[in-house]
Order: C-alpha cells, then sequence, then structure tokens
C-alpha cells in the first residue's frame, strides 16, 4: 500500500535533472609561455515529495530546489628556469553561486484564524560571489646528493555571501 510518515520503508520520491558544461582554451604561442582559459556552468533543478514526513500536523509535505554554478577562469604559465624560479603559474578566477529552495506544506497547525488545514511555504535563497587569484613559483635543486624543491606563493581571495529565507502562512 502507500506508506507514509515515519514507518515508511522507502525512500521519498524525488526527481533530479542536470547539466554540466566545461569550456577549456589553451593557447602556447612561445615554449616557455602558455596561456588558458576555462568556463565551468553547472545547473540543477531537484523535486522532492516528503511522504516519510507526513503525520498529523503536515498533511502534505513537497520542495524544489534549483543551483546554478558559473566559474570564469585565466591562466599564464611561464616555464623560465630562472635562478630563483622555474616554474610560475597566475591565476584568476570568479565563480558565481545561487541556490534557491522552496518547501510546501499543507499543515492543521498552527494556521492563520485557527482555520485547519492551511497552507505554509518556506522560500530560501543563497547567493555567492568568490572572486581569487593567486601566483605559485616552484624551483627545483638536484645534486648528486640532494633533492630539493621549492615551492612558494600567495592567494588572495573575496568572497560575499547573501542569504535569505521567508516563511509564509
Amino acid at each position: 500500500g502507500h506508506v507514509t510518515g515515519g514507518a515508511r520503508p522507502y525512500a521519498d520520491p524525488q526527481r533530479l535533472a542536470s547539466q554540466q558544461l566545461l569550456t577549456k582554451l589553451h593557447w602556447q604561442w612561445l615554449p616557455q609561455h602558455r596561456l588558458g582559459f576555462s568556463y565551468d556552468s553547472y545547473a540543477a533543478d531537484s523535486q522532492l515529495d516528503n511522504l516519510s514526513r507526513l503525520d498529523q500536523l503536515y498533511l502534505a509535505r513537497w520542495g524544489r530546489d534549483d543551483m546554478q554554478r558559473d566559474k570564469v577562469a585565466l591562466s599564464y604559465d611561464y616555464q623560465a628556469g630562472a635562478a630563483w624560479f622555474d616554474e610560475m603559474p597566475l591565476r584568476v578566477d570568479q565563480q558565481r553561486t545561487e541556490n534557491r529552495g522552496s518547501t510546501s506544506m499543507q499543515v492543521t497547525s498552527p494556521c492563520p484564524q485557527g482555520k485547519a488545514p492551511c497552507l505554509r511555504d518556506e522560500d530560501r535563497r543563497f547567493r555567492q560571489k568568490l572572486q581569487q587569484w593567486h601566483g605559485v613559483f616552484s624551483k627545483e635543486v638536484l645534486t648528486e646528493h640532494c633533492h630539493l624543491q621549492w615551492v612558494y606563493g600567495a592567494l588572495w581571495q573575496q568572497t560575499s555571501v547573501d542569504f535569505s529565507a521567508e516563511d509564509r502562512r
């Protein structure tokens, strides 16, 4: 039969759809110099029917979540073989992520003016923007008696986050 609530022995029905695009382009114009570009995009949509959460309070409960992430990066690699570094990769990238979700419920309590059952909605939104720059230098020293590798660099990162939630009855 149709089993709901905490005694439900099956996973809640869920639908998930996603798509991803990854593009990379590299250009090596001299043997020691390489320039790169990449774009990564990911989107997902999921819908859930919370049959395992149904009881005397929750008569129906379902949700939907959407996620979108886009990342763009530029890179430059220099194979220098210089006295203080052999290789110098530099990278600048930016990523934007947005998650939106909503959960709808038909509940018996608490309801406005005591009129049960009523519809309750919870909406949430999360946005993040990440920008960063990093550079790494590496130097390898080989002798008859030792093998050393020095790696040093710098990273700058800035993140902004925005979150909101709304509960309606």
